[in-house]
């Protein structure tokens, strides 16, 4: 996908990342623990860091984050959020296969953790681990 690119993120991108991770996770983690939003801010914010995290601008509009943890022996998906409106579009899927290609070409097995409601948990085959 040419229209599609990762930027690193910085703090500025703090308030897209919060409204980001509330957009996408909000109804999966009230289906799962119930969602209190007060908690769920400050959360945020004390484990926020804009180090291991990648942009997702598509077409120059900034929709998604991307986070890879790389270990010795495999590579790890922390997160992928894409914004509701740009779901759908083979935005995440075009991410996905780009971190599975190169995890294979270093010969690391891939892992993904995601709570059962989240649809993402559809994915067989990839390590998937469930939470809630």
């Amino acid at each position: 996908m040419t229209d599609l690119r990762l930027r690193a993120a910085a703090e500025g991108d703090y308030d897209f990342l919060w409204e980001l991770h509330r957009a996408t996770m909000k109804g999966h983690v009230a289906k799962t623990w119930g969602w209190d939003e007060t908690w769920q801010q400050r959360h945020f914010r004390q484990h926020f860091d804009p180090v291991d995290r990648q942009i997702i601008v598509f077409r120059g509009h900034d929709v998604g984050v991307l986070s890879v943890a790389e270990r010795e022996t495999h590579v790890s998906l922390q997160v992928l959020e894409v914004l509701p409106q740009y779901q759908r579009r083979g935005i995440a899927t075009a991410i996905l296969q780009t971190v599975l290609h190169e995890a294979g070409c270093k010969g690391k097995a891939f892992t993904l953790q995601v709570l059962k409601v989240n649809p993402a948990q559809a994915i067989r085959g990839l390590g998937v681990r469930h939470n809630g």
